[in-house]
C-alpha cells in the first residue's frame, strides 16, 4: 500500500521496480495484485519459495541477541540504520511479516504465471538465503522473465559488484 500511496502523491500512473530481497518479492506481489502499475521488475536475492518452515527459518534469524552476540558488525549497521530505540522493533516486526507470509502466502508457484511484466530475477551463486532451484523455477513460470546469476555473491547486498549489478538493471530496464 506504501508503494502505490507514494506512486499517488508523484502522480506516477506506472513504474519499473528494482527490489533487493523482500522489496523484490513485494514487486512481484505488486505486479500480481495491480498489473497495470507495473511496467517491469528486477529482483535481486529474492526468496520466492514460502511455506510455514521456511518463513520460521528465515524469522529464526532475525533474533537481536544472537544477532549482538555473533555478528556485532551488522548489529551496529542496523542501530545505525534504525536507531538504538528501533532495530529490534523492525526485526521483530519483519520476523511477523515472514511468518505471515509462511502462513498466508499470497505468491505461490502456480500465480507467477499470471505476472505478465516484464522480470529480471538475479541470485548470487553463494546465496544461502535464496535457492538457485527456487529462482529458475519461478524463472520458468514468468511469461517474460530473464535471470542473471552473479558469481561470488552471497545474500549480502554489501558484498554485490555494483559494476555488473548496475549494467544488468540498467541493460534490462532500457531494452
Amino acid at each position: 500500500q506504501q508503494v502505490l500511496d507514494w506512486m499517488t502523491e508523484m502522480s506516477l500512473e506506472t513504474i519499473s521496480i528494482a527490489g533487493y530481497s523482500l522489496g523484490g518479492y513485494i514487486a512481484l506481489y505488486l505486479a500480481h495484485t495491480f498489473p497495470e502499475k507495473i511496467e517491469k521488475i528486477v529482483t535481486l536475492g529474492t526468496k520466492l519459495y514460502w511455506d510455514r518452515s521456511v518463513a520460521e527459518k528465515e524469522a529464526g534469524k532475525l533474533n537481536p541477541e544472537v544477532i549482538q552476540d555473533r555478528f556485532p558488525e551488522y548489529a551496529a549497521q542496523l542501530i545505525a540504520k534504525h536507531t538504538a530505540e528501533n532495530w529490534k522493533t523492525v526485526l521483530a516486526k519483519t520476523a511477523g511479516l515472514f511468518l505471515h507470509i509462511g502462513q498466508f502466502n499470497p505468491l505461490g508457484f502456480d500465480t507467477f504465471s499470471n505476472i505478465t511484466c516484464p522480470v529480471l530475477l538475479i541470485v548470487g551463486d553463494r546465496d544461502r538465503s535464496v535457492t538457485f532451484v527456487e529462482t529458475t523455477t519461478v524463472f520458468k513460470e514468468l511469461p517474460q522473465a530473464q535471470l542473471a546469476v552473479l558469481p561470488q555473491t552471497r545474500h549480502a547486498f554489501c558484498e554485490v559488484d555494483m559494476v555488473l549489478l548496475s549494467y544488468l538493471i540498467t541493460s534490462f530496464i532500457n531494452l
